[in-house]
């Protein structure tokens, strides 16, 4: 206590007070937990659809610009880790991608909001270090290699790939997840 007075004497209240937002807010995020926030820009969305835009993860039906969280848990065997990709941003559709026929896949405009999440079993005998993620990423760049590179590198996906995007443009809401598939439209 004793440091925390001479702390206000010298640097005043008004510095405490973002030193202890921040502690709070590592301390709730459980204990071993690491966030990395990172952003990519033109990133591929992809789908069970058919469309002439293809990317080593599928077809893609959008690119999106998206600022990306990734939150690290430790897990009770050493060297294991569930990583959750929180993603917030827009996106901007060319393709529908809740339309599995290529011969019927009309091109589409479709721009809004998008909000999801996606959570893996990672190994790794390298601890995360958030320093090692970019702050900006390329669009081609995928998940897992954001994964691999806050691992130094060192990281294997062993499942989880649980997913649920919500995507919002022109007064419709579509949600993409990995238990239920795509409901709803946002091709107008």
């Amino acid at each position: 206590m004793t440091i925390i007075k001479r702390f206000l004497a010298v640097a005043g209240a008004a510095a405490v007070l973002p030193l202890l937002a921040v502690t709070a807010a590592s301390a709730s995020a459980g204990p071993g937990t690491v966030t990395a926030v990172t952003h990519a820009s033109g990133h591929p969305d992809t789908c069970a659809c058919t469309t002439d835009v293809t990317s080593p993860n599928g077809y893609v039906w959008a690119y999106d610009n998206l600022a990306r969280k990734f939150t690290v848990t430790p897990e009770a065997s050493p060297g294991n880790y569930q990583v959750t990709v929180t993603d917030n941003g827009s996106f901007s559709a060319f393709a529908e991608p809740n339309n599995p026929d290529p011969t019927t896949n009309h091109p589409i405009t479709a721009n809004g909001s998008v909000r999801g999440t996606i959570t893996y079993d990672v190994q790794s005998s390298s601890a995360p270090d958030p320093s090692a993620l970019p702050a900006q990423e390329p669009g081609a760049v995928s998940t897992s290699a954001m994964i691999s590179a806050l691992f130094n590198g060192d990281a294997t996906i062993v499942g989880g790939g649980a997913y649920t995007y919500t995507y919002r443009a022109g007064g419709q809401t579509m949600v993409q997840s990995s238990s239920s598939g795509i409901t709803g439209d946002i091709t107008g």
